[in-house]
């Protein structure tokens, strides 16, 4: 009887790790979303490395917002926007500038190597 005795425990000692290991993993990819959300540097990081096609539209696409700024000095991305894939291009909407006295969004359609093909901006 003794020996029944020691099958469960040792049941229960290889799950221990198992569950360590999923609430390890688990703590690690919230750490990565809440980072991914709250550090724009990360989250451009990531999406290069994730998805580098839909990286260089937003990438390009920015950079044609802040030339489009009345002040390009003094013009920031607030808030970075989103990318899609359609069809054939990339869409990357939403790009909110600012440069010190207006406020714009503007959008693009870039191809995968973050050539701009249409952009535009709406203030």
């Amino acid at each position: 009887m003794g020996h029944h005795q020691n099958i469960p425990m040792r049941n229960k000692k290889r799950r221990k790790p198992a569950i360590r290991y999923l609430v390890f993993g688990l703590f690690a990819v919230a750490i990565v979303l809440a980072a991914k959300s709250e550090i724009p540097a990360f989250s451009n990081w990531l999406d290069a490395q994730l998805q580098p096609e839909i990286a260089n539209a937003k990438k390009s696409c920015q950079e044609l917002a802040i030339a489009a700024a009345s002040n390009p000095g003094q013009a920031k991305i607030l808030l970075p926007g989103t990318a899609s894939k359609t069809a054939n291009d990339i869409l990357v909407e939403g790009v909110l500038v600012s440069d010190g006295s207006t406020e714009f969004a503007y959008s693009c359609f870039a191809s995968g190597d973050g050539a701009i093909l249409r952009h535009g901006r709406a203030d």
